[in-house]
């Protein structure tokens, strides 16, 4: 019994507190997937989370430690992990780590930690795409939410100064140029007045047809024009766009935009900053573009550059479905390569080891439960590289172990020690094969228990089954006999009596007996009534 209501303390203390989070320990982190963007934000909390017994040098020493666990595969080289409260009950103080090791380790890469209760914490650090990497963030303060960003990018190298030198885009991620190099070129575009100042070139294949859109904003009061030529053929190409607008000196972005209507090209002034932007153009598979920046005013001023509203996709862009992506207890997984363009080389990574190197693997097979993180690298012939993310969840399939018999009296609540399911967390349904048994079955995480009634005069039995279910995964019914005894009855042979007279109580279906009396026989005789 002393047994039975320390469970039930313990259920009832994890109710009244809430349940930890699920990623609340480095083996079960919360996987989270890179998009094709290089970046991804998602909200969070570490209420409820334990302590992992580890402090980390950017965490204060005797701090709650109340830490949870993010994992990601690296799209890029360059990787940012931004942590910042937020919400109604915001965490403070908050540190976060990363590190490509595993669990065992400990080890960690670098780590941050905020000073005050609303700060941000930062971590950076350079992985080589494909890597698997763990998140850590933790409270030296108050628990709470917050928000976890990740931006996962290879950095484009320095811009080219011609079209022969122009430096390969190999991604749709956004990119910062500063300060401008002291690049020099003769050629002067057909819309401009002049010929080039301080350009910056750059070329990029499309993998599959679609809008092209960009934008580059000055990061101080300067002027860039800018022109795009076709180059599939070789440089110097056919010109696509040409925007020589002078807009006064404002640090007005440049670029296209699907929403502008001035039709390029430009070789005006007046001061409009929507004529710095032209309208954004369809690029088609298979073929090279060149993109030229120039910095008309000479400065090292530089800008920020993003592909903001275009639809094509670069060559290469690595990408796959996994069919399932969940399962129950073992999965044998399809994947199918949708990565543009064909004729890539290609570098698969499972999760559990194993590598391909084959455009189209076959079926893989996952025979033990777990999150397994997936890349896909893709490289082109020039040498550009993408790489994609995805994972397979193989659930648990939750177990029963029951006793084949199991006898108690009315009333009785079963103790939970005969019942245990593997793992903990699983719900139970019952099946009752004797409508006569009252059963009002309930259970929790993995002691499932009952109590029984019987409002007759002798023993009945049952048929008990319970089928275990732990986050949709059904486990295997499992059944046992139980039996429930009938209280024992006592009667008096006369209910009314005379004064002078007795009665006798009588004691039925027990098998031992005690009277107040003292008495220990199957019946007793009363006193005689007065």
């Amino acid at each position: 019994m002393k047994k039975l209501l320390t469970i039930l303390s313990l259920i009832l203390i994890k109710f009244a507190f809430g349940q930890a989070p699920a990623n609340d320990n480095c083996s079960t982190p919360q996987v989270i997937t890179i998009p094709s963007s290089g970046n991804i934000c998602i909200n969070s909390t570490n209420v409820n989370a334990t302590s992992d017994l580890t402090l980390f040098n950017c965490q204060t020493t005797g701090s709650n430690d109340h830490d949870v666990w993010f994992t990601f595969i690296a799209t890029g080289s360059q990787n940012t992990v931004v942590v910042t409260p937020n919400g109604g009950t915001p965490a403070h103080q908050i540190a976060v780590s990363i590190s490509n090791t595993n669990c065992a380790s400990g080890a960690y890469n670098v780590c941050n930690a905020s000073a005050t209760n609303a700060g941000a914490a930062t971590v950076t650090y350079t992985y080589t795409p494909g890597a698997q990497i763990l998140v850590n963030i933790a409270t030296n303060g108050t628990d709470g939410t917050f928000s976890v960003c990740i931006t996962s990018i290879t950095p484009p190298p320095a811009p080219g100064s011609s079209c022969a030198t122009a430096t390969p885009l190999c991604n749709l991620n956004s990119f910062t140029v500063n300060p401008l190099p002291a690049n020099t070129n003769g050629l002067q575009p057909p819309c401009f007045l002049v010929s080039l100042q301080r350009p910056m070139f750059y070329q990029f294949t499309v993998g599959a047809t679609g809008t092209c859109a960009w934008l580059a904003t000055p990061l101080g009061a300067v002027e860039y024009d800018w022109a795009m030529y076709n180059i599939t053929a070789g440089c110097p190409g056919t010109l696509t766009a040409c925007n020589y607008h002078y807009a006064f000196g404002v640090g007005a972005p440049i670029g296209m935009s699907p929403a502008s209507a001035t039709a390029c090209p430009i070789n005006s002034g007046g001061g409009n900053v929507n004529r710095e932007i032209c309208p954004s153009v369809t690029v088609v598979a298979g073929q090279t573009y060149l993109l030229v920046i120039d910095g008309f005013s000479a400065s090292t001023t530089g800008f920020n550059f993003n592909w903001t509203g275009s639809t094509f996709q670069m060559a290469p862009t690595a990408n796959f479905t996994v069919t399932p992506s969940t399962s129950c207890g073992s999965e044998t997984a399809t994947f199918t390569n949708t990565s543009v363009p064909t004729g890539n080389t290609y570098a698969w990574t499972f999760g559990d080891g194993t590598t391909s190197v084959v455009a189209s693997p076959p079926a893989h097979s996952y025979p033990t439960p777990g999150t397994y993180l997936i890349s896909l690298t893709a490289q082109t012939a020039a040498g550009c590289t993408s790489t994609g993310s995805g994972s397979v969840l193989v659930k648990p399939i939750p177990t029963m172990t029951v006793p084949a018999n199991v006898t108690v009296c009315p009333a009785a609540v079963v103790p939970a020690d005969a019942f245990v399911s593997s793992p903990t967390g699983a719900t139970f349904a019952w099946a009752n094969s004797n409508t006569a048994i009252g059963l009002a079955a309930s259970g929790i995480g993995n002691r499932p228990s009952f109590t029984a009634t019987n409002a007759t005069a002798s023993a009945i039995t049952s048929t008990i089954t319970i089928t275990p279910t732990l986050n949709g995964c059904v486990g295997t019914p499992v059944t046992y006999t139980l039996t429930v005894n009938p209280l024992p009855l006592v009667t008096v042979n006369s209910p009314t009596i005379c004064a002078g007279q007795g009665a006798t109580l009588t004691a039925n279906t027990a098998t031992s007996f005690t009277w107040s009396a003292g008495a220990t026989s199957t019946g007793v005789n009363t006193a005689t009534a007065s």
